[in-house]
């Protein structure tokens, strides 16, 4: 359970509230003070929230005090000075006696511009356990920390002209309607594009930047009123697809939109409205058309990702309309200081320059409200709450449809999927993809898929899926089944005794 750490010193009811709680991200025990374990978790949460450790309390929660408290103040220190950069500053420690015992209070603060290691691994709270930074997220993090993220880059092969005017002065009018905090009157008419008096705004908004002594366009400026980003970033598409049936076998329409974000959600929202099915609802004497999926539902669902998915990777954004329900996958789970069960008025954007510039365009709506929307939408319309579902690669919000039926929980956690990739020794050495399948797969302890339906659920070529597929295959963990026509795969017998 997630507690806010306050910086005043814990109380003995405090220790015994915290210990009956038990532990998660920003609370964790240590039944001794191992100075390598403290050291992990200690730059793990100073790579999340921050967060409380108590030495002297077991793992069930049991408070039993640590014997020798001078000792483990030593080791506490020793703790300290071993991460990179040190923690010293950043950490406080005290004793608390409580039920005549003393337990040690370790205080972690919160994050701030260093990223923290512990003998050459970089960590962060995930639930109530450390789990090592991918690659790709650590990257991320030292960015945000400097307070420049991904979609800040300047595009330095790009300039202005490379900008969509038309984008460009819906932008500039959103920005003059809202005004106040560039110095311009809220309301004031927007500067012609192109013009210095544009230019000179679009700099401040960081559309634009100066690199090199010449204006270039950022990440963020390309993709919100570029006129072609996938020059620069070729994956920041959209693939659309309806299938037969509720599985990913068999085409009926499928399209990939390109152009900026405001165009991609456009041409999104004209795709789904052409594959769904519009019912007729006679309100005294007119005909209404009522939508398969609520407009605003599938409207939030698609900003959601195309404002939060991660630029940065090599993969696509994913429509998946199927007969019974409707998918969008972006890649990029959450942020490491974000929880599933926590989206709902939480505002933390991997793309902060993207969000203000969409908020300006009024393509998002006030940050963090967006999976309410989605929630209050679907069940206006009687329909079953969104489904949501994170791993560290993807993000997928499911929709289901009327007469649909869903095993699948409404929040899937990452902190499960992270105890998997820790978990069978077999399944060491699996890339994200074949963990995420594993995971599906025995968690329903049936089911089934087939390259194209793998190829499509991860936005990867056919060869890559055969590739992953035939790792498992080689790994004892699927099976092979049907003939040369429909091949496909389910979780090897063996495993689904177990």
């Amino acid at each position: 359970m997630l507690e806010t750490i306050t910086s005043a010193h814990l109380s003995p009811a405090d220790v015994v509230r915290f210990a009956r709680l038990g532990e998660g991200e920003t609370v964790a025990f240590r039944g001794d003070a191992d100075d390598a374990e403290l050291a992990r978790t200690m730059a793990a949460m100073a790579n999340s929230r921050g967060g409380v450790i108590l030495v002297g309390v077991t793992q069930s929660g049991e408070i039993r005090g640590v014997t020798d408290p001078p000792s483990a103040s030593a080791s506490l220190a020793l703790a300290c000075r071993a991460t990179r950069p040190v923690l010293s500053e950043k950490v406080q420690f005290y004793p608390v006696a409580v039920e005549r015992h003393v337990v040690l209070v370790i205080e972690v603060g919160e994050e701030d511009e260093a990223v923290y290691s512990y003998a050459g691994s970089f960590l962060r709270r995930q639930g109530r356990v450390d789990v090592a930074l991918g690659d790709v997220e650590l990257a991320e993090m030292r960015l945000r920390r400097r307070g420049r993220g991904f979609d800040q880059r300047v595009v330095t092969e790009l300039s202005n002209r490379d900008l969509d005017a038309a984008e460009v002065m819906q932008l500039l009018s959103g920005r003059m309607l809202l005004g106040g905090t560039l110095g311009e009157d809220a309301g004031a008419d927007a500067p012609v594009y192109p013009s210095a008096q544009a230019t000179e705004l679009l700099l401040a908004m960081g559309v634009l930047r100066e690199e090199g002594g010449r204006q270039a366009p950022t990440v963020a400026g390309l993709l919100a009123v570029g006129r072609n980003p996938q020059a620069a970033i070729s994956e920041a598409t959209v693939q659309c697809a309806r299938f037969r049936g509720v599985g990913a076998d068999e085409f009926l329409d499928r399209v990939e939109i390109s152009g900026n974000i405001p165009q991609q959600l456009r041409q999104a929202l004209v795709f789904v409205r052409r594959n769904t099915a519009l019912a007729a609802r006679i309100g005294g004497l007119e005909r209404e058309d009522v939508p398969e999926y609520p407009t605003i539902a599938v409207r939030e669902a698609i900003v959601n990702a195309l404002l939060h998915r991660d630029y940065s990777r090599t993969a696509k954004t994913n429509i998946n309309i199927f007969d019974n329900r409707l998918e969008v996958i972006s890649p990029g789970g959450l942020l490491p200081t974000l929880s599933i069960n926590e989206l709902d008025g939480t505002h933390e954007p991997r793309n902060r320059a993207l969000g203000a510039l969409l908020l300006w365009l009024r393509v998002a709506e006030s940050w963090g409200t967006g999976i309410r929307r989605m929630r209050e939408a679907m069940r206006g319309a009687g329909l079953p709450e969104p489904v949501l579902q994170s791993s560290e690669g993807w993000f997928r919000v499911m929709l289901y449809g009327r007469g649909a039926t869903t095993s699948t929980p409404t929040l899937v956690s990452s902190a499960r999927f992270s105890e998997m990739s820790s978990g069978p020794e077999a399944w060491r050495g699996l890339n994200e993809r074949q963990l995420d399948l594993m995971h599906s797969l025995t968690r329903l302890g049936s089911g089934s898929i087939t390259t194209r339906e793998y190829t499509s659920r991860y936005s990867i070529s056919e060869p890559q899926a055969l590739r992953d597929i035939n790792q498992l295959l080689r790994m004892g963990l699927l099976e092979r089944r049907g003939g040369s026509k429909r091949t496909f795969y389910v979780l090897r017998a063996a495993l689904t005794a177990d």
